[in-house]
């Protein structure tokens, strides 16, 4: 792994840390002012915006160590270099999805800005700003995504290599 990935992977970590942290001190000030039948607002829209931006920021970190649930029994049953090739393709699949998805999520953003749509909650927040962090989110998984597309990629290669340099 390159260094820059690595300062990408802890900027990552670092931001699912941080909402991690607002999301419990949010919850937490919730639950002891409803204990007390004090209204708070911010509990549960700002809750559920950071729940949202928690589980986007820390999704590329998810992907990359491959922590994420798989069904791979079929997979591991075939020769190695069959696993790779099907492998890769699966991950390049992945990565267009997401860059299908990232178009869906930026122009649904774009016009949520020009058209100032607010959310139902009683904050009424600019629904272009959650939008924002979800898109930032889908963007590190690009990014995650392709350097695990150029990981399996030079595994498959040097399989290749490997299998040369015994003939």
């Amino acid at each position: 792994m390159s260094s820059w990935f690595k300062k990408f992977e802890i900027v990552s970590l670092s931001l699912s840390i941080f909402f991690l942290f607002w999301l419990f001190i949010i919850i937490f000030i919730d639950v002891i002012l409803r204990a007390m039948r004090i209204e708070f607002f911010w509990g549960s829209e700002s809750g559920g915006i950071l729940m949202g931006w928690l589980i986007f920021f820390s999704l590329p970190i998810v992907c990359y160590q491959r922590k994420h649930i798989t069904t791979d029994f079929l997979i591991r049953l075939l020769p190695l270099k069959l696993k790779l090739i099907i492998t890769l393709i699966g991950h390049i699949l992945m990565f267009l999805y997401l860059i299908i998805i990232l178009w869906v999520c930026i122009e649904l953003t774009q016009k949520n800005f020009y058209s100032d749509l607010r959310s139902q909650g009683i904050l009424r927040i600019p629904l272009y700003i959650v939008q924002t962090g979800i898109s930032i989110g889908i963007i590190a998984m690009c990014i995650s995504q392709l350097v695990v597309i150029v990981e399996e990629y030079l595994q498959f290669k040097s399989l290749n290599i490997n299998r040369e340099k015994t003939r």
